[in-house]
């Protein structure tokens, strides 16, 4: 009898420790900055997803919305999983994403996650030959300045050659009110320069070069 009331005593807090353990949770908080007006983002999306162990997909556990000033506070299940991922969103505005390790999160306390994203801004660029046009004319573009991860910017550090009678027109996506730039040089030629200019949030500047 002794026996049997000692195993049910260790089955009853086995159950009850690991029921606790199960309902145990990791919380994070901090400030989303809008990094094109240096201040808080209002009303954006914070996500929670997790990676469970040898598994490809994240899962969504857990949103919530920033306040006034770009605040947020969110807990989600303490499950067994590799590592999870916050996606920030907002309309108008560049998603982004950021890891955060099993490992760096604490049961017992909220641990401060700051994170920050940009407004959406284009560029134009118009590039145009017009003087004394001959088929020998390699004009060179290369972006050295601005956004390069998305799907609608333009490559960073890459050389376009334009050749003859150019007449040209194409856009750039990239961080609202920062810097965008472009090198250009007329092969053969002592013409050499930099277009650079701050964007504009929201809106699209435009870029002139003419050789």
């Amino acid at each position: 009898m002794k026996n049997t009331a000692l195993f049910l005593s260790l089955l009853i807090f086995t159950v009850f420790s690991c029921k606790k353990d199960g309902n145990l949770q990791f919380a994070i908080n901090g400030t989303v900055t809008d990094e094109s007006f240096n201040t808080g983002l209002a009303n954006a999306t914070v996500i929670v997803y997790e990676k469970p162990i040898a598994n490809f997909n994240y899962q969504e556990i857990g949103r919530v919305t920033t306040d006034s000033e770009g605040k947020y506070s969110i807990s989600f299940p303490r499950n067994r999983v590799e590592n999870y991922k916050v996606v920030i969103q907002k309309d108008h505005y560049f998603d982004k994403e950021y890891q955060i390790l099993y490992s760096a999160l604490d049961p017992k306390k909220s641990i401060e996650y700051n994170f920050g994203t940009t407004a959406y801004s284009w560029v134009k660029i118009h590039l145009k030959n017009v003087d004394e046009v001959n088929d020998y004319d390699d004009f060179i573009y290369k972006k050295t300045q601005g956004k390069a991860d998305c799907a609608a910017c333009c490559p960073t550090g890459e050389a376009l050659h334009f050749y003859g009678a150019t007449d040209t027109v194409f856009y750039c996506m990239t961080d609202g009110n920062k810097p965008f730039a472009y090198f250009y040089e007329l092969g053969n030629t002592a013409l050499i320069g930099t277009m650079q200019q701050n964007t504009v949030a929201f809106d699209t500047i435009t870029l002139v070069t003419e050789y």
